[in-house]
């Protein structure tokens, strides 16, 4: 989707730094850091019948965002909010309105990187335009992106920082498919978010949304929780890999368990068992699904014997999933170096996916490997999916080698 020009923008006023310009007139300077290296943090806020959504917590994210970037000589609240009154007031704008609020570490006294270079504080930039929601009553058409979402342990997601080249290439991915926006995944290969927003589906009856780890937490989307569970609504995480995310990550189990009601976690992704899941929540919604279960015929006898192996593997086999993890990694230090791959993402749990060129056709090499007795999978156009787990082991892997390597 494509914005148009509104011409009720023509004249608009821009805030900067304490003055209003008209827009053919606002600039910065090319010392400021937004123009060297996009180093500044921002926020998106809409004006509904006079009233600026969700302020306070904007603007305290912002500068939360600011802080943790350790710019210097920030401007407190009452001075944003000012800032922000007076330019839509100079615009006359009280209802469908977008506001860009843009806050960069300041002009630098001379080029560079290094922020001891910015020493006359922050630069403040209020942009409001009439803008109507552009995801209002339409169904979008969606596509997922090549282009991955940053891990936390590369740039904090959390941080509502002017990087978002990543983002802008999802985007490029979607105008080039006729598609609305792009759905980005996270390093693991899980959902984070789309180029622009967050995330949620419902499936009976249930709210679906990505944890806030490589997506940004939104103002809207703890909204959308809190209405959640003010209305009873409960919001559940599909844990499949969850264990793989925390190690990675160095999370605790509590961290993430807190904002959602229910979790599934598989026991035999990674830790080793034979078949087994758990589903953790509280005792009145545990309670129904064991009477939904014996409905559907899902009970067990003698289903000891399985639960001692999911205690075992969750006593033994949480620490060892950083062992497949570097098996990963291992095995995409092989691809990188062969001819017929194209992309390699970097693995950050024991998944590996890569792109073949389009000299290897995806079937023709997912039978090459079976007929070594080696199973991959496909992933869409052109790309392998390859996953580590407790029985791979060292020959394995070096088998492996040996036969993508081979003509």
């Amino acid at each position: 989707m494509i914005q148009q020009f509104d011409k009720r923008n023509e004249n608009i006023k821009v805030w900067i730094d304490g003055k209003l310009f008209h827009r053919n007139e606002a600039k910065i300077s090319v010392f400021d850091s937004l123009s060297q290296g996009g180093d500044a943090v921002w926020e998106g806020l809409r004006v509904y019948n006079g009233k600026v959504f969700c302020m306070d917590e904007h603007l305290n994210r912002l500068l939360e965002s600011a802080k943790s970037m350790a710019f210097d000589k920030i401007p407190d609240i009452s001075y944003i909010k000012n800032a922000i009154f007076t330019t839509l007031k100079a615009n006359e704008m009280y209802d469908d309105t977008h506001v860009r609020l843009t806050l960069t570490r300041g002009e630098k006294i001379t080029s560079g990187m290094n922020p001891k270079l910015n020493q006359k504080g922050c630069t403040l930039i209020v942009l409001a335009e009439w803008k109507p929601s552009i995801y209002s009553g339409k169904k979008l058409k969606l596509v997922t992106a090549n282009i991955r979402r940053n891990s936390p342990l590369c740039l904090d997601s959390k941080i509502h920082h002017n990087n978002l080249i990543n983002n802008i290439l999802a985007k490029i991915e979607a105008n080039n498919a006729n598609a609305d926006d792009a759905i980005m995944l996270d390093l693991y290969g899980f959902v984070a978010e789309t180029n622009a927003t967050n995330i949620f589906m419902i499936k009976n009856n249930i709210v679906y949304t990505p944890y806030a780890d490589a997506c940004l937490p939104g103002i809207t989307r703890g909204l959308i929780i809190q209405i959640c569970k003010e209305n009873n609504l409960p919001l559940h995480l599909d844990g499949a890999r969850l264990y793989n995310a925390l190690i990675e990550t160095n999370t605790s189990e509590k961290k993430i368990g807190q904002y959602f009601d229910s979790i599934s976690l598989c026991l035999s992704k990674g830790l080793g068992c034979p078949v087994g899941s758990l589903l953790i929540g509280s005792t009145k919604f545990i309670k129904q699904a064991r009477r939904i279960r014996k409905i559907m015929g899902g009970g067990m006898r003698q289903a000891g014997y399985l639960a001692a192996a999911g205690i075992f593997a969750l006593d033994n086999n949480i620490e060892r999933l950083k062992v497949d993890h570097q098996k990963a990694k291992f095995l995409a230090q092989i691809m990188e170096k062969c001819a017929f791959v194209e992309e390699v993402t970097k693995p950050q749990s024991n998944i590996l996916i890569f792109k073949l060129n389009t000299s290897f056709p995806t079937d023709e090499f997912i039978q090459k490997m079976k007929e070594q007795n080696i199973l991959v999978g496909a992933m869409g156009e052109q790309k392998i999916r390859l996953v580590t787990h407790l029985d791979i082991n060292d020959k394995m892997l070096e088998r492996f080698e040996k036969v993508v390597k081979s003509p």
